[in-house]
Order: structure tokens, then sequence, then C-alpha cells
């Protein structure tokens, strides 16, 4: 079982990178009318391409942040997007997804180095 734990995180995090790229080329649009609309998405910094493949990674979390706290995007935006609210979830799931692999490599760390088994 111990030595399989290495290969189910390293099966999650290759998921996660295609499920990254899918979220990117779908909500990749958002994120260029995010950069238009900063302050009403309350960005400091305009959010660089790939977003979801590259920046989430380095953990650049506020435009992830922006989207799960605007419920209801800008007037321009909701005219563009109709689809906001199905692009905001599949955003906010890759976040989401992007914690549970770090959660995922801690507990596999722990249950490997520190508990005996």
């Amino acid at each position: 079982m111990r030595e399989h734990l290495g290969y189910f995180v390293l099966g999650y995090a290759v998921l996660l990178l295609l499920f990254s790229v899918f979220v990117q080329t779908k909500v990749g649009d958002l994120l260029d009318a995010m950069n238009q609309h900063k302050q009403q998405f309350g960005l400091t910094s305009a959010v660089p391409d790939w977003y979801f493949v590259f920046a989430l990674s380095r953990c650049r979390y506020a435009p992830a942040r922006a989207l799960y706290r605007t419920t209801e995007p800008p007037l321009e935006v909701a005219q563009a997007f109709p689809n906001y609210k199905q692009l905001r979830y599949l955003g906010c799931a890759a976040w989401f997804a992007h914690i549970g692999l770090g959660i995922l490599i801690l507990l596999v760390f722990i249950l490997l180095r520190v508990l005996p088994l």
C-alpha cells in the first residue's frame, strides 16, 4: 500500500494538469475581461495568461479568490458572459483541486515519514 501512494499523488497531479488546461481554455476569455475590470473584481494586478496552468501552481490565488467572491459580475462582464456562473464554478473547482493536491501531498508525507506503519 505504501509504495502505491506516490503513484496515486502523481496520477492526481497529472489529472489536475489536464483539468487546469481544460479550465484555462474555457475561462481564458473571462480572465481577459477580469483584466479589463480589475477594480470591480478587486484585483490589484493583471491576471497572467495561462493562469490556471502556470500561475495557480505558484500559489497566486488572487484571481481565483476574486472569482470566488464575485458571485454577480459587473454589468459589462455579465452581458459578455451569460454563462458566468458556470465559468466561475470551473475556476473555483480548479482552485480547490489545486489546494486538494497540496493537502494530499502533506497527508502522504505524514503517512510515509511521520507515522510508523
